[in-house]
């Protein structure tokens, strides 16, 4: 069930942005994009939009913003 792997990959999501475990992201993203449901990228860019915040302040938020407004032109 394509909605069911969209959400444990969204729930996977915390554990990746750890310093050594950045570099599998791009394996949760090409999951996510194989899954091709929206239950599941929708909280992860709610997720990285937030993190983004927390993490870079103002700056990055505002290039996670429109990162992700480019991607979701592109879906």
């Amino acid at each position: 069930n394509p909605n069911h792997a969209g959400a444990f990959l969204a729930l996977c999501l915390p554990s990746m942005l750890r310093k050594k475990w950045c570099y599998s992201l791009p394996i949760l993203f090409w999951g996510l994009f194989l899954a091709k449901s929206m239950g599941g990228i929708i909280p992860v860019i709610i997720g990285l939009i937030i993190f983004g915040f927390y993490k870079f302040g103002k700056k990055g938020f505002y290039i996670l913003i429109a990162l992700f407004l480019l991607s979701g032109a592109y879906l």
